[in-house]
């Protein structure tokens, strides 16, 4: 029996048209997503991985067109759907914890009426007293996502920042997604707290079997969260594995330096590498692979000619690099 991915992207690519300029932010990226996996999206800052996420849920800001792709979501694809249609995916389908979603709470509003709102507007229950179900549904989430029930109509500033980015968990999880997107869910919080909130998207992905879109360029995250990882750089897509293999044995430079860059706990104590340069104006990308310019292993096929994913040490392991797995001196 052939198992059909949650999530499939295929060959997605997303431009933002600016006043003067195209800015090719996101550029033939494909990836699934399984049931019941996280996958991490990795990279530096303004590699598309927020943009490939609002793709997905066809949140873009104005200047934003998707322009070639596939979003299969339960093999349906998401581009196909009309703005009603989609309108009714979010939140139903698939969710999503934007980034810096602490302040995402009105805060003239009790968190609990905001979460009902959610449940009555998309029809996550079905009752004549919708309005009682659906208070009965928040205390339950809270309970779910380890916040006192009784806290249902306190108001946002009452809630430290742990307990806001619980209760945005909780939002997100209220009419029982398929698929979770959490961009930089725990990056202002403080490492304990982040812990705690880890190990909740953890638990709620294994006992919903939710599949889940983790975005962050903490890689000490996606080390210990995910089963599957992307690396992104200047709008691709340039490895894809699992964790172990990404963390082990990284075979793009691009990956290789990223983890070197990297402080690590364990094993020998080594002074971490900065990445040299900064990525490209991707309103003007370089030819070839887009890494080229600060790569040490570029040769000039790697300047004329865009680099395909091959299979590198598994079928499941893809790198797009014509000098995969040499070394860096």
């Amino acid at each position: 029996m052939i198992l059909v991915a949650l999530l499939e992207v295929n060959d997605l690519s997303t431009h933002y048209f600016l006043k003067e300029s195209r800015v090719r932010a996101v550029d033939n990226v494909s990836f699934t997503v399984e049931r019941g996996k996280m996958l991490g999206l990795a990279g530096e800052s303004g590699c598309g991985k927020t943009t490939v996420a609002l793709s997905i849920i066809r949140m873009l800001p104005p200047a934003g067109k998707i322009i070639t792709g596939e979003i299969l979501l339960d093999n349906i694809d998401l581009l196909k759907k009309s703005k009603e249609e989609m309108r009714k995916t979010r939140w139903l389908d698939v969710s999503y914890v934007f980034q810096y979603a602490m302040n995402a709470f009105n805060p003239v509003m009790n968190v609990g009426e905001q979460i009902t709102e959610v449940i009555i507007e998309k029809g996550g229950i079905k009752s004549r007293s919708i309005k009682k179900e659906a208070w009965k549904q928040v205390r339950e989430l809270f309970e779910i996502v380890g916040l006192d029930p009784e806290r249902v109509k306190n108001y946002p500033h009452e809630f430290s920042g742990g307990m806001k980015q619980r209760a945005i968990i909780a939002m997100a999880m209220a009419c029982n997604p398929k698929l979770l997107i959490a961009d930089e869910p725990v990056t202002a919080l403080d490492v304990i707290v982040e812990k705690k909130i880890l190990n909740l998207l953890k638990k709620l992905q294994k006992d919903f079997n939710l599949g889940v879109i983790f975005i962050t360029h903490d890689l000490s995250v996606i080390a210990e969260s995910c089963e599957e990882v992307g690396i992104m750089y200047a709008g691709k897509l340039v490895e894809v594995g699992s964790a172990t293999t990404i963390f082990h044995n990284g075979a793009h430079p691009y990956t290789k330096m990223l983890i070197k860059a990297f402080p690590s706990i364990l094993g020998e104590k080594t002074y971490i590498e900065p990445l040299e340069g900064i990525p490209p104006d991707l309103a003007n990308p370089p030819t070839g692979c887009r890494f080229h310019p600060r790569c040490p292993l570029a040769i000039d096929e790697c300047k004329k000619k865009v680099p395909f994913f091959k299979q590198y040490s598994s079928s499941r392991h893809l790198v797009a690099c014509y000098r995969a797995g040499e070394k860096i001196i």
